[in-house]
C-alpha cells in the first residue's frame, strides 16, 4: 500500500537586510463589518459568434433572406422586426445554419404564422420543442424548412446556439472537488456501503426505476458550454453479482453520438482504481438514454451501469468501496472555483487566488484578483499560472516584510501531480518568473504524486512554509 506523507518546504523570500515593516492592525475587517460586495470574474466572451442562423422565406421559386443572426454556443433570444412584405403569400420559411459545429434551436416563433416542420422525424414533437425556450432543443444539421400559413410576417423570434468546431473535453466530475485533479493523486470519493441498497434494476438507460429512491448523491457545477445549468443525480445499488449505478445528467440536453459518455470509477481498498465507461458505442457496462425525467422535463442524457462484482475482485470481508463519476456530452464545465484569500495590512487590500477555466471547457489555470476592504476590485484578473495541463487548489499567504504574496497549488503540467508556486507583488505583478514557468516546490518524475498544498508565513524567520500530501 502506498504511504501518504506530509511534505514540508520553507521558501526564503527576502535577503537578510529586509526588516519587518511597522504594520497597521493585522486583523482584516470582516465582510460583515465592511458589507458584502459581489465580485464578478469574466471568464470569456459569451457573445462570441461561432456561426450564423439565416432565416429565409420562399418567394416564388427563390429563397429570400429576412434575417442573419450571428450565434454563439450560449443560447440567446433574437427578436427581429421585419419590414412588412406587401402582396406576398408566405408558404414556407427556412432556417439555415452557416458555420460552426453542432447547432440546436430552442425557440422559433413567427407571430401570425402557423409553422409545421418538414422533413424531420415526428414533426409534431419537433414543433412542440420550438414553442418555448425550455431547454428542450431541436438539433439543426444544415437547415430546417417549415411549411407556413401566414396572415402577416412582421416579427421573428429565434433562440438557439451554435457550438465551435473545436469543443472542450473537460468532463463534469463528481464529487466536484475533483475538478482539475488526477483520479490517482488525491482524488475525493463517495463511500458506498455494500448491501445498503439491493435494488436490481433492468438496465435500459433510463432512471425511471431509481426515481422513487433518495439519490446516492446530488451535485451541481455550472456548465461552460451553453448547455443548461442543472444538478446531476446519482444512485448506487448491488446484489451478490453486480454493482448497479445510474446517472441523471440534466445539464446535457443534446444528443452527440459517440462524443457522450459517463464513467463510474471505483477505488478498491488497495487503492487500485477501476473505471467503467458507458457510451452509445460502448455498452459493456451499461446503457445510455435520452429522455425527460422527474428531475428535468426536457430531453437529456441518462446512464445506467451494471458492473460484475467479480471484476472488482473484492474480498468477502470488504464492506464498502469508494466511488466517483464523470460525465461528458459536449456539456462541459467552466467557472471560477476554490478561491483562497490573503490580507495585506500594509496596502489595506486583499488578494484572491482562484482556480479558473480561461475558455469554455478548457483546462484550469490559476489567476489572481486584488480588491479593497469593501470588496471592490482594484485590478482586473491577472494570470498566475497558465502552464499546460491542470492547475488547481490554490492557497495563498502574505509576507508583511516584503509586501508580497506566495500562491501555491497542485500542478499537472508534467503529467502527474506536483506542487508549484509563484510569488506575487502587491500590485499583482509576478516576481522573478512568468505565469508559464512559475517555481517548482516539489516534483517527482515517477508515478507518485503530491497534492493539496497549504502555505503560511513565519514572520520570525521571514519565510513561507508550505505543506502538502505526498505519495512517494
Amino acid at each position: 500500500m502506498k504511504k501518504s506523507i506530509i511534505g514540508l518546504a520553507s521558501i526564503v523570500i527576502a535577503a537578510a537586510s529586509y526588516s519587518l515593516l511597522p504594520s497597521r492592525p493585522d486583523a482584516a475587517p470582516s465582510p460583515a463589518d465592511a458589507g458584502y460586495n459581489r465580485v464578478e470574474l469574466k471568464m470569456f466572451d459569451p457573445g462570441k459568434a461561432n456561426g450564423r442562423f439565416v432565416i429565409e422565406f420562399l418567394d416564388g421559386n427563390d429563397w429570400r433572406g429576412i434575417a442573419d443572426l450571428p450565434t454563439g454556443q450560449f443560447p440567446r433570444l433574437d427578436s427581429v422586426e421585419l419590414v412588412p412584405i406587401d402582396g406576398t403569400t408566405v408558404r414556407a420559411v427556412r432556417v439555415r445554419r452557416l458555420g460552426g459545429g453542432s447547432a440546436q434551436i430552442d425557440l422559433f416563433a413567427v407571430p401570425g404564422c402557423q409553422l409545421s416542420p418538414a422533413g424531420v422525424d415526428e414533426p409534431a414533437k419537433a414543433a412542440a420543442k420550438l414553442r418555448s425556450a425550455d431547454h428542450d432543443v431541436l438539433p439543426i444539421a444544415d437547415s430546417i424548412v417549415f411549411a407556413a400559413e401566414c396572415r402577416e410576417l412582421s416579427t421573428i423570434q429565434l433562440q438557439g446556439r451554435i457550438e465551435p468546431k473545436k469543443i472542450g473535453k473537460t468532463p463534469f466530475v463528481f464529487p466536484t472537488a475533483n475538478i482539475g485533479r488526477s483520479w490517482r493523486d488525491g482524488g475525493e470519493y463517495f463511500r458506498y456501503q455494500l448491501g445498503s441498497n439491493t435494488t436490481r434494476p433492468s438496465i435500459d438507460g433510463t432512471v425511471a426505476e431509481w426515481q422513487d429512491q433518495d439519490p446516492f448523491f446530488v451535485d451541481y457545477y455550472p456548465s461552460g458550454s451553453g448547455h443548461p445549468n442543472g444538478r446531476t443525480y446519482g444512485w448506487l445499488a448491488n446484489d451478490g453479482e453486480y454493482l448497479y449505478g445510474a446517472i441523471d445528467f440534466t445539464p446535457d440536453n443534446t444528443m452527440d453520438g459517440d462524443k457522450d459518455y459517463a464513467a463510474l470509477h471505483v477505488r478498491l481498498p488497495n487503492r487500485t482504481l477501476k473505471t467503467f465507461q458507458v457510451s452509445m458505442p460502448d455498452t459493456t457496462y451499461g446503457k445510455p438514454g435520452f429522455a425527460p425525467t422527474a428531475q428535468a422535463p426536457y430531453q437529456h442524457k441518462t446512464y445506467e451501469f451494471k458492473v460484475p462484482l467479480a471484476e472488482l475482485g473484492l474480498d468477502s470481508a470488504v464492506e464498502s468501496i469508494d466511488v466517483a463519476f464523470t460525465a461528458y456530452g459536449t456539456a462541459c464545465i467552466t467557472g471560477a472555483s476554490e478561491p483562497h484569500v490573503a490580507y495585506d495590512p500594509i496596502g489595506r487590500q486583499y488578494m484572491a487566488a482562484v482556480q479558473w477555466i480561461q475558455s469554455p471547457c478548457g483546462e484550469t489555470d490559476i489567476v489572481g484578483l486584488l480588491f479593497d476592504e469593501t470588496g471592490a476590485p482594484t485590478s482586473t484578473t491577472f494570470p498566475i499560472s497558465t502552464a499546460p495541463g491542470y492547475q488547481n487548489g490554490p492557497r495563498i499567504a502574505y509576507s508583511s516584510a516584503t509586501q508580497r504574496f506566495l500562491v501555491v497549488w497542485t500542478d499537472q503540467r508534467n503529467g502527474d501531480s506536483d506542487i508549484y508556486g509563484q510569488i506575487v507583488n502587491s500590485d499583482g505583478s509576478l516576481f522573478a518568473t512568468t505565469e508559464a514557468v512559475n517555481v517548482v516546490i516539489s516534483a517527482d518524475s515517477g508515478a507518485n504524486g503530491q497534492w493539496d498544498p497549504d502555505v503560511t508565513y513565519l514572520p520570525s524567520v521571514n519565510r513561507f512554509q508550505v505543506v502538502w500530501t505526498d505519495n512517494r
